[in-house]
């Protein structure tokens, strides 16, 4: 019989995911990164002298001072740039001679006794609650472009393109400490454990290739986290961003130790087509197979909705006890949704990616489906997508509505366009409730779609994207799925899921006339 959710259950939960010695203590994580940049460092030694000088220098100081230097983005980068480059003999990432300037840079600062690493000066630390380690940073664009300012920026540019970042105005700083405090307020070892391996923050406008992005994290700049000054107003978003993005931190030192993935799969030479995909059917596809998942992938955004289940469940016991300082719940993740998302994540990387797993990989999957299992004592149905999918319709309908909005005083053209979308939406829905022999509903779709439908723009695509919707899950018994019927040979889900996806296709391409500020919108990873 499953264990009743309790905060004592919470608490439990919450002690196993930093306290496990392999998955979840963030010291020994740490301790193991280290270890393997040192390795690094004594293989570029043999070409650079000065990642001699650096080893020699981190002798001299303690675990955590090793970590803040060779885990924050610009040494590490470095350490790992110049090691392809020695290995392999092609250039990769950061030049050479930049990084050979960097670890000198380091082992000089190392030696001097002077506190942090030139990479923090002039930025303000994040400051915890009593009694927690500090160790992030939040990044200010006025950083001076020395070797440390300049190398952070390049980075920026080489793993996002022209995305510009910021600086933060005061209120939006104190915005980004409050929604810290508010995580510490709800995870509190969980906050500790997964932002120790988050060096910088670094906020961005909603511009360029930022838009449409709410946070955003990549092994590739490890140890560092980016987050759109658009949510700062919104301490339950902030928590939940921290985290998620922290997370991936704690995920990608993990990787750097262990066996996380099969090692032939990591090579360049294996063809994508004999890599396993995983559809994140709640993401647009964008024409692009943007939703198709890699395995490592798909393995960090299970790592994530595990945790994010438990610190949503967290949130909906004590929100009324934590409203009155941090405001309206809101802007955070259902529960619901956060183990549904993980249970299929789950799933599909015992089914399709287990084969790319290595050792330590394949163990970190079952610890995290022993959590899952105590969080969800009543889990959706096996193989199924359908809410995942509807998730997906209702995003694209959000999407679509505030460009409208932003949009109302000259958007003729795009209310026109979405007009003639509406139609398409319209037949398509009838072809399927024809097509499943569900008569029943076909009849209440066509009386209720037929009301009121033009409006002085045209059809009104709001209004029959939420009659969609609604008539769709109407057709699910249990929410998750719909039954198979014999009036029909089709599975309907299967035929659901097309239908949205070829509706989410229509709404990309009729949204990317619009500015990148207009249909920013959130898309989890």
């Amino acid at each position: 019989m499953p264990m009743e959710r309790t905060p004592e259950l919470f608490e439990l939960i919450e002690e196993a995911a930093v306290k496990h010695i392999a998955f979840g203590d963030s010291d020994a994580i740490r301790g193991q990164y280290v270890l393997c940049q040192k390795r690094r460092l004594a293989v570029i030694a043999k070409r650079l002298q000065t990642a001699e000088a650096l080893l020699a220098g981190l002798e001299i100081v303690n675990a955590d001072a090793q970590y803040a230097w060779v885990g924050n983005t610009v040494v590490r980068c470095a350490i790992q740039h110049a090691h392809s480059q020695v290995e392999l003999g092609t250039e990769y990432g950061l030049p050479l001679a930049n990084c050979d300037d960097i670890l000198g840079g380091a082992a000089k600062h190392l030696t001097s006794g002077i506190a942090g690493t030139p990479l923090e000066k002039g930025l303000k630390r994040l400051s915890y609650p009593p009694k927690q380690p500090c160790s992030s940073w939040v990044w200010s664009d006025d950083h001076i472009d020395d070797v440390f300012g300049s190398a952070l920026r390049t980075l920026v540019r080489l793993n996002y393109g022209d995305a510009p970042l910021c600086t933060l105005t005061t209120d939006e700083f104190e915005g980004l400490m409050n929604g810290c405090h508010l995580l510490f307020a709800l995870l509190p070892s969980l906050a500790a454990s997964a932002l120790s391996h988050t060096h910088l923050i670094a906020c961005f406008p909603s511009l360029g290739r930022w838009g449409g992005t709410t946070s955003s994290s990549q092994f590739i700049t490890g140890g560092t986290i980016f987050i759109s000054r658009e949510i700062l107003k919104n301490p339950w978003s902030v928590a939940e961003h921290l985290l998620h993005e922290a997370l991936h931190q704690k995920l990608y030192d993990f990787r750097h130790g262990h066996s996380l993935l099969e090692q032939k799969y990591l090579e360049s030479g294996v063809p994508k087509k004999d890599l396993a995909q995983v559809c994140s059917h709640w993401n647009p596809e964008k024409l692009s197979r943007a939703n198709y998942w890699d395995t490592h992938r798909t393995l960090a955004a299970f790592h994530v909705y595990v945790h994010l289940s438990l610190l949503s469940q967290i949130a909906e016991h004590r929100s009324s006890e934590l409203e009155e300082a941090f405001g309206r719940r809101s802007g955070m993740i259902e529960s619901r949704r956060a183990l549904d998302r993980a249970r299929y994540l789950g799933e599909q990387l015992k089914e399709n990616c287990w084969h790319e797993l290595g050792l330590a990989g394949r163990d970190f999957v079952d610890w995290l489906l022993v959590m899952l299992d105590a969080l969800d004592p009543a889990p959706a149905p096996k193989g199924a997508y359908f809410h995942h999918v509807l998730d997906l319709y209702d995003g694209d309908t959000r999407r679509i509505e505030k460009a409208l909005t932003a949009l109302d005083q000259d958007g003729s053209t795009l209310h026109s366009k979405f007009s003639e979308v509406a139609r398409e939406e319209w037949d398509e829905m009838l072809k399927l409730l024809t097509t499943l022999g569900a008569s029943a509903s076909l009849n209440e779709f066509t009386t209720e779609s037929n009301l009121d439908l033009e409006t002085e723009s045209g059809v009104d695509i709001l209004r029959i994207r939420d009659t969609v919707a609604r008539t769709l899950r109407s057709l699910s018994h249990n929410g998750y799925e719909i039954p198979r019927t014999s009036e029909s040979p089709l599975n309907p889900n299967q035929a659901v899921q097309q239908m949205v996806k070829r509706s989410s296709d229509r709404a990309h391409i009729t949204l990317k006339s619009v500015p990148d500020i207009v249909v920013a919108a959130k898309e989890m990873g």
